[in-house]
């Protein structure tokens, strides 16, 4: 049974719960073109929602009871509403997650029967999980009747990943919750000031992932986090009214290259405030060329943005490494970045449309001869963000 199997999904949602589904959810995972390590610290990104999606369907149970089964990982479980205690399975927290904010803000009546498939891969980078919870958020607030606007769906499910225990901004959920086909999306994470940046029509998105899976709670994605604001703690010697390396600017950061390194020789809260800072300036860069076709530009800040995460921010590795450097080989790519959290996942490359097959097969080919791992590689298009489908859907 695959996600475009309508009949069978509904089929099974009766087989498994007596009765057919009162509403379905189609929630995209997103690929971030630039803005990596930015969104914590009230930056700007450009990610769009893609093709691939987590598919919920769901029907109200006249109890306070929440009984859950996923097609992509063969299992379900059972949580009651009202229940203190986390879930023993860590995938029931985000579900956990989502009952905890949405309510402590709007009465939930009743629980809920939820049936899951998904052509998005978990771990690779492409926000499986911030779809997973937006996507859970607004199948609850259809069935309870309430009525969230797409902010209030970002918000929540952040809030949410938070309650959790992942410590990302905003744009995950953002993007989910507001895209638009064909478009991508210059987020302003301070202020969540956006506008729609189309994407060139000879242009394909290519999403090749490594097969190596990230965990944003294992890795050291909080330390990276850490690293850069204790940075900021010294750039406030001499600028104190900054909030975020947000406000710092690449020649204020130039000038206080000095009072970095005297705080550490080693020079990592350097880097780590480079990296964010530069690529900041690098989005609405990418964002501009864009819209003016300057696919050469394009092209040379999505290599700056790849090594900066690799040199400055330490989030790359191998895999995703050889990925790139594979991908930038081959005619027709215009550039190419490791993508998400990092550690393992995803990487992004913006390839000429007549060109996407051989892309894709040497690509992969040459990947696998490299470090014998076949790949997912899949194209795309900006998609449309979270939509709520008919009950017969």
């Amino acid at each position: 049974m695959v996600i475009g199997d309508r009949r069978g999904l509904s089929e099974d949602f009766v087989r498994r719960f007596g009765a057919p589904p009162e509403v379905a959810i189609r929630a995209p995972g997103r690929v971030n073109l630039i803005g990596e390590h930015t969104d914590y610290h009230e930056g700007f990104v450009l990610p769009m929602a893609i093709s691939r999606a987590i598919l919920l369907l769901g029907r109200r149970r006249p109890d306070r009871r929440l009984q859950v089964y996923s097609h992509v990982l063969n299992a379900g479980f059972t949580l009651d509403l009202d229940a203190t205690e986390r879930h023993p399975e860590r995938w029931a927290r985000y579900f956990q997650a989502v009952m905890h904010v949405l309510g402590g803000r709007y009465p939930i009546a009743q629980g809920a029967d939820v049936l899951i498939d998904a052509d998005l891969p978990p771990g690779g980078g492409l926000s499986s999980s911030s779809a997973l919870v937006v996507g859970f958020t607004a199948l609850l607030a259809q069935l309870q009747g309430l009525v969230l606007d797409s902010l209030q769906l970002a918000i929540l499910g952040r809030d949410a990943e938070h309650w959790y225990g992942t410590k990302g901004g905003i744009m995950d959920q953002f993007a989910i919750s507001h895209a638009h086909a064909e478009r991508a999306i210059l987020l302003d994470c301070r202020n969540l000031a956006h506008e729609d940046v189309p994407l060139p029509e000879g242009l394909m998105v290519v999403i090749a992932n490594t097969g190596t899976r990230h965990n944003q709670i294992a890795s050291p994605f909080a330390q990276r986090r850490q690293e850069a604001e204790a940075g900021l703690e010294t750039l406030r010697g001499r600028l104190p009214d900054l909030k975020t390396l947000r406000d710092v600017t690449p020649d204020a950061l130039d000038r206080s290259r000095d009072d970095l390194l005297a705080a550490d020789p080693s020079g990592m809260l350097w880097r780590r405030c480079h990296h964010v800072v530069h690529e900041n300036a690098r989005v609405t860069a990418t964002a501009a060329a864009l819209v003016q076709g300057k696919l050469a530009a394009v092209g040379a800040l999505i290599a700056e943005s790849h090594a900066s995460l690799r040199d400055d921010y330490e989030v790359s590795c191998m895999e995703l490494d050889t990925m790139v450097a594979v991908a930038t080989a081959q005619i027709g790519c215009v550039g190419a970045r490791m993508t998400g959290g990092g550690f393992g996942g995803c990487t992004v490359n913006l390839v000429t449309n007549d060109a996407v097959d051989a892309f894709c097969a040497r690509v992969s080919d040459q990947y696998t001869r490299a470090t014998g791992i076949q790949p997912a590689i899949f194209a795309t298009r900006p998609s449309h963000g979270i939509q709520v489908l008919a009950p017969e859907w």
